[in-house]
C-alpha cells in the first residue's frame, strides 16, 4: 500500500492511556474529530456512509478497518450504545454492499464487536444471538473450516458461554450445509440461524434486556419485499424473526400437528413481570398473507379453535391486508372482542402499517403491550 494511501492517528487506550498510532483511511480522518462531540456517533454514521460507498468496505480494506476503529473507539470509552450505532451501520452498509453487487460479503466483524456491547450491557440473550451470527459468518467463509487459533468466535463460544466443541463443530458444519443448499438466503445470517435448532439458546434474558428489541433491519426488510408468495412463506418467515428478537422468545414455523399446521410456535423464556406473564408460555402466531382480501370471521374463528385447543390464551394475527370489521367492532373484528369476553383469549392483529413500523425500527414489545391492552381493558382508539 502506498504511503499516500494511508494516514496515521494516535489512539489512546482508555485504561492504560497509551497511544498507539493505527492506520485509516485519508478522507475519514476528520470524522475522528467528532468522537468527543455529544452527537458525534449519529453524525459520523450520516457522514461516513456517504464518504466510504459499499463496495469499498466488500474486503478487509483500509475503509473496514477505520470503520471499525470508530466503532471501538466509543466503546473503549464506555459509550456502548453509540458503538453499537457505529458497527449496526457498518453491517447494514455490507447488506446494501451485497444487494448491489449480487455476492456475499463476510459480515464476522461487526457482528463479533455487537456481540461484545451487548455483553458489556448484560443483554444475555441478545449477546448470545450475535454470538451464533458471528459463527454462521465464520463458517460460510472458511468453509466449515474455522482454526481455533484464528477464530475470535471459537473461544467466545467456547469459553465464555460454555458451548461444547462437538456442538461447536456440529453447528459449523451445518450452518455451512444450509449456505449451500440457499445461498441467496444464505447471504443473511438471520436466514441461517432460523433454520438450525435453538439448543444453542442457554441463557434466560437479563432483567436490563427485558425491553430491549433489536432487529436487523436490512434482513427484516428483505422477507418484507417478498410478500406475496403464493405458499406464504416469506410471511412466514418474518412473523418468525420478529418474534425470535424478542429476549427469550424461542420460535418454531411451520409445525404440522395431527389436525392442523401452526404457521408459527412461540416460547416466552425467562422471568417477566409485565404484560408478558398473562400470554402464558406458548402462545401461537397464524399469518394470512392475502393480496386483497382481510382475513375473515371463518379465518379468526378457526384460528380461535386453534388456541382454545391447545389452551393458549394469547395469539397473535400477521396479516397484512387486517382483518375485516377491523377497529369498527364488527365481522372478525367483533369475534376478536367476543372470544375474549367468553373465553379470556386475547388475539392482537399485526397489520401492514404495522410491519412497515417494525421492519423499520419500531418496538415490537410496545407495540405488542399497546394492542393487548386495547383488547384486554377494552380501551377506546384515539382519533
Amino acid at each position: 500500500m502506498k504511503n499516500d494511501e494511508v494516514s496515521k492517528i494516535k489512539i489512546q487506550h482508555p485504561i492504560t492511556k497509551i497511544k498507539s498510532e493505527v492506520d485509516i483511511s485519508p478522507k475519514c480522518a476528520h470524522l475522528f474529530n467528532k468522537i468527543t462531540e455529544r452527537d458525534g456517533a449519529w453524525r459520523i454514521v450520516e457522514e461516513i456512509k456517504k464518504i466510504i460507498s459499499p463496495q469499498e468496505i466488500m474486503e478487509d480494506t483500509l475503509e473496514q478497518k477505520t470503520w471499525e476503529f470508530i466503532g471501538e473507539s466509543y466503546r473503549n470509552n464506555k459509550r456502548i450504545y453509540e458503538a453499537i450505532h457505529i458497527h449496526m451501520a457498518l453491517y447494514d452498509h455490507m447488506l446494501e454492499a451485497q444487494k448491489i453487487e449480487g455476492k456475499r460479503v463476510h459480515k464476522g466483524m461487526p457482528l463479533c464487536w455487537l456481540y461484545e456491547c451487548f455483553k458489556s450491557l448484560n443483554f444475555s440473550a441478545i449477546s448470545k444471538r450475535y454470538l451464533m451470527l458471528t459463527l454462521i459468518e465464520d463458517s460460510i467463509t472458511t468453509e466449515n473450516n474455522i482454526n481455533p487459533d484464528k477464530s475470535g468466535v471459537y473461544f467466545r463460544l467456547i469459553w465464555d458461554s460454555g458451548i461444547p466443541e462437538h456442538e461447536f463443530l456440529r453447528y459449523s458444519k451445518e450452518i455451512f450445509q444450509k449456505y449451500q443448499e440457499n445461498e441467496e438466503f444464505g447471504f443473511f445470517p438471520e436466514w441461517i440461524l432460523q433454520n438450525l435448532d435453538q439448543e444453542w439458546m442457554t441463557e434466560f434474558p437479563s432483567n436490563v434486556e427485558g425491553n430491549a428489541y433489536i432487529i436487523d433491519k436490512g434482513y427484516a426488510n428483505y422477507l418484507h419485499s417478498k410478500m406475496g408468495d403464493p405458499k406464504g412463506e416469506s410471511l412466514e418467515y418474518l412473523a418468525s424473526y420478529l418474534m425470535s428478537c424478542i429476549p427469550g422468545c424461542r420460535t418454531r414455523f411451520r409445525q404440522k400437528t395431527y389436525s392442523t399446521d401452526h404457521d408459527v410456535i412461540c416460547n416466552i423464556d425467562g422471568i417477566y413481570n409485565d404484560f408478558r406473564s398473562e400470554f402464558g408460555r406458548i402462545f401461537i402466531c397464524e399469518c394470512k398473507d392475502y393480496k386483497k382480501n382481510s382475513m375473515d370471521f371463518s379465518d379468526t374463528a378457526k384460528f380461535i379453535q386453534v388456541l382454545n385447543s391447545t389452551k393458549s390464551k394469547f395469539g397473535i394475527i400477521f396479516s397484512p391486508t387486517g382483518i375485516t370489521g377491523e377497529n369498527k367492532t364488527i365481522n372478525a373484528d367483533r369475534e376478536i372482542l367476543k372470544i375474549f369476553q367468553n373465553l379470556g383469549i386475547v388475539i392482537i392483529v399485526i397489520n401492514s402499517n404495522d410491519l412497515d413500523s417494525i421492519c423499520n425500527g419500531k418496538n415490537l414489545i410496545n407495540l405488542l403491550r399497546n394492542k393487548y391492552e386495547k383488547i384486554r381493558l377494552d380501551l377506546r382508539i384515539k382519533k
